[in-house]
């Protein structure tokens, strides 16, 4: 009876969440030639797309600031070092973010982030992705009807990286995906097709 509710809830929460279809990477510098730092430290960027921080120099977080980020969105705290060198974030909610590197904080290491819905009018709009089925439980298929499929990662909802397939031979439409490993929940299924970044939710329930 728990698992059938639990299907139903993330059913529902597909069903009510934004499409992350043709989304845009941003990348974010951390620490950029020994500088306490973000780089760029203000960005506008659309509702579903993926931000990324990459270090750079130095030892750093990045953090989001308390009660400085919209109502609902989730907050992130993440060490920056040569050991974790990149933190991805997809923003779900409209507004303004506020974030900073904790122990550089006094030094004015803040950055921020302005999310807001745009129409996308350009050639990826006109693709179709399809992943199914969709609530999965141990393998997904991946379509594309127009691109073919270069690389697929997916990230968990703090933004870590749970599980990456490179395609060894040439790019295909069609990808199948073994997820059986990965616990329930909501992840965000990255697509790289060379010209353009497209970001999907993936939810697993069994």
């Amino acid at each position: 009876m728990k698992k059938k509710l639990l299907f139903a809830i993330l059913i529902i929460v597909v069903g009510l969440s934004t499409n992350f279809s043709f989304a845009t990477t941003h990348t974010i510098v951390v620490g950029p030639s020994s500088t306490m730092t973000f780089s760029p430290a203000t960005l506008n960027v659309a509702l579903g797309d993926t931000i990324i921080w990459s270090w750079s120099t130095g030892s750093h977080t990045t953090t989001s600031d308390n009660g400085g980020i919209p109502a609902g969105a989730a907050t992130w705290d993440q060490v920056m070092d040569g050991t974790h060198t990149s933190f991805m974030y997809v923003p779900t909610v409209n507004g303004v973010y506020h974030y900073h590197c904790t122990p550089h904080l006094s030094m004015g290491m803040v950055g921020t982030f302005t999310v807001a819905t745009v129409s996308v009018n350009s050639v990826e709009s006109n693709t179709r992705i399809t992943i199914t089925p969709n609530p999965a439980t141990t393998n997904v298929s991946v379509r594309s009807d127009a691109y073919a499929i270069k690389s697929v990662n997916i990230y968990n909802q703090i933004g870590a990286l749970v599980y990456a397939y490179n395609i060894s031979r040439a790019p295909s439409n069609n990808i199948r995906l073994d997820v059986g490993n990965l616990p329930c929940g909501i992840y965000f299924v990255r697509l790289d097709f060379g010209e353009f970044i497209n970001t999907q939710k993936l939810v697993i329930a069994r």
